[in-house]
């Protein structure tokens, strides 16, 4: 609100992105770099950067990143690159303690048409880069789960370990757009009006979601030819998850099969999906243990309460069936805005929705593995 602020980005190169940066420094990094991350846990901060079509992660050492390139990729300019190709401050010859935490936290989140790209100035050789200067946008166009990014670091970290090991990731997806019923347009009630409404930004952005859910799901068809297990809701998930993955066409660097072979990765490395559109099945599990004559959760009574959804878990004739409990769940989540500011309604369908997700979906899931994990273990 200082109008000093609205005159530089009037007459100067000062926009709201550099705006929002500076607020990020000034409220929350105090000039901290990306040197300065603690060791465990460990963060990657991934971004896109626009000219060279590639990811681009920072992390509070120069990491490895050419591991997964093509035999050859040193000496092509410009060429096509691959899905796993992935650049960082060790190309571009910049020091972690030279990069502020706010500028790599801005980069990784500007998303398209809310904010601009960050301009780095890029040091290194012009083999991975072309142009002396990259432009960074948000890290979801390339790798919005950081799936990729995740599993490319920890494929090497099984590569050069002595131990046996086993990887297990967790991932937390609260996009709406792919709740199971319906459109993104018909939950919300907009699709008679979408085609002539907010046509400017509106279109854009709805635009951009989509391809980058698309593309995520390309990142996912990847990791499993590489053998990892992207859920665990798969048919004969226990015995798959303890068979060796097949090797891929013409080998391949990123394939986890030498590792499970060699005895270096005792189980296939497996990706539990805690997803806003597993809230179904999350519901029913719950609602199963619930009216089987169970103990009753009163933390999970409260919240169905505090949220106005009925539970469906008292038995009569006007009790709600499963299914509109559900329903109603996927619609309130839908409406859901988070741009600025979380309404205290929204907010307690959240707890809910997240509390249900943890019981009915994420617990189950993480007894199933330790199950398996821990015969390979002992048997070992």
């Amino acid at each position: 609100m200082n109008p000093l602020t609205w005159l530089k980005t009037v007459f100067t190169n000062y926009h709201r992105g550099r705006i929002a940066r500076d607020d990020y420094d000034r409220l929350l990094f105090q000039g901290k770099t990306v040197a300065e991350l603690p060791k465990r846990p460990v963060l990657y901060l991934n971004a896109f950067d626009l000219g060279n079509r590639v990811r681009f992660i920072f992390f509070r050492q120069w990491i490895e990143t050419g591991f997964y390139e093509d035999p050859g990729w040193q000496n092509t300019l410009g060429g096509p690159q691959q899905l796993t190709s992935a650049d960082d401050l060790v190309v571009s010859r910049l020091d972690p303690k030279t990069v502020r935490l706010a500028d790599a936290v801005y980069a990784s989140s500007a998303f398209p048409f809310a904010y601009p790209n960050l301009a780095l100035k890029h040091f290194g050789s012009k083999i991975p880069y072309q142009g002396n200067l990259l432009f960074l946008a948000d890290g979801g166009l390339a790798d919005n789960s950081g799936l990729l990014t995740l599993l490319t670091q920890m494929r090497i970290e099984v590569e050069a370990s002595r131990t046996a090991r086993a990887v297990l990731a967790i991932l937390i997806d609260a996009s709406v757009e792919a709740l199971s019923h319906g459109t993104i347009f018909q939950r919300q009630g907009t699709e008679a009006g979408h085609a002539w409404r907010d046509t400017y930004l509106g279109h854009g952005r709805a635009a951009v979601e989509a391809a980058i859910a698309h593309h995520e799901g390309t990142v996912f068809t990847f990791l499993e030819e590489t053998g990892v297990l992207v859920d665990d809701l798969i048919a004969n998930y226990e015995t798959r998850l303890v068979e060796n993955p097949p090797a891929p066409d013409g080998g391949g660097r990123a394939s986890w099969s030498d590792a499970v072979s060699s005895g270096r990765l005792l189980l296939r490395p497996l990706v539990i999906g805690l997803r806003l559109r597993d809230i179904d099945e999350a519901y029913y599990a719950v609602w199963q243990s619930q009216t089987n004559g169970g103990p009753k959760d009163t933390r999970l009574v409260k919240l169905f309460e505090a949220s106005g959804i009925p539970s469906g878990f008292e038995r009569g004739p006007t009790s709600p069936w499963p299914a509109t409990t559900y329903q109603e769940l996927e619609r309130r989540l839908s409406h859901i805005k988070t741009d600025f500011v979380l309404a205290e309604r929204a907010r307690r369908v959240l707890d809910l929705a997240a509390y249900l997700l943890v019981h009915g979906k994420l617990e189950p899931a993480l007894g199933r593995w330790n199950k398996v994990a821990s015969r390979r273990f002992a048997n070992r």
